[in-house]
């Protein structure tokens, strides 16, 4: 059953997140809103003026994650966890080629964009933010104990907070690189301006 709901709400999150790229590449005029420096939300994002653009793009990437965690917790079989997984992180390499319109423009001025650079970052920190936790918790743990390393209570709990640590970690970066993806996309909007 649970196999089931994951292979449902998958493409639904992907006919939802086509949509709003649609809307964005068809409804938003990013060269217009980078220029006018149109205020963004949510919040976080608002200190890089791109109108609706920035929430569009955030809507899209909090269903990609959501489509991940479920995934990655609901998925019963190797088989739908796998491509599950797969499908999603491809739909996120190719967001911004799905939400800008003008990236042909960009690459024509400048060649290839600073802030698909960016975003491809993020996108990479997705398996260590997907997979980090028990999974290689426990792979470390084996391989320390085949090594002959003998673990006390402390190690192992050291190793616990560890895994909790690196997931915060990852995330802040991911919203860093995120961040700069707009910053570099509002800078390149401009350019192809001039």
């Amino acid at each position: 059953m649970t196999d089931q709901t994951v292979a449902i709400l998958i493409p639904l999150f992907l006919a939802v997140m086509v949509e709003l790229c649609g809307f964005s590449r068809n409804d938003v005029d990013l060269q217009g809103a980078a220029k006018e420096k149109r205020i963004s939300f949510p919040l976080p994002f608002s200190a890089v003026p791109l109108g609706r653009f920035a929430t569009i793009h955030i809507v899209n990437v909090f269903f990609i994650f959501w489509g991940i965690f479920l995934v990655r917790t609901v998925g019963e079989t190797f088989h739908v966890t796998f491509f599950g997984f797969i499908t999603l992180a491809i739909f996120l390499l190719m967001l911004p080629v799905l939400e800008v319109n003008e990236y042909h423009k960009i690459v024509d001025s400048s060649g290839y964009p600073t802030s698909y650079k960016f975003h491809v970052l993020s996108s990479l920190l997705l398996p260590i933010y997907t997979f980090t936790g028990t999974e290689i918790e426990i792979w470390l743990i084996d391989i320390l104990v085949r090594e002959g390393f003998t673990l006390s209570g402390s190690v192992v709990a050291f190793i616990n907070i560890l895994f909790y640590i690196i997931p915060i970690f990852v995330g802040a970066l991911t919203l860093l690189f995120i961040h700069l993806f707009l910053v570099n996309l509002r800078n390149e909007l401009l350019e192809i301006e001039s």
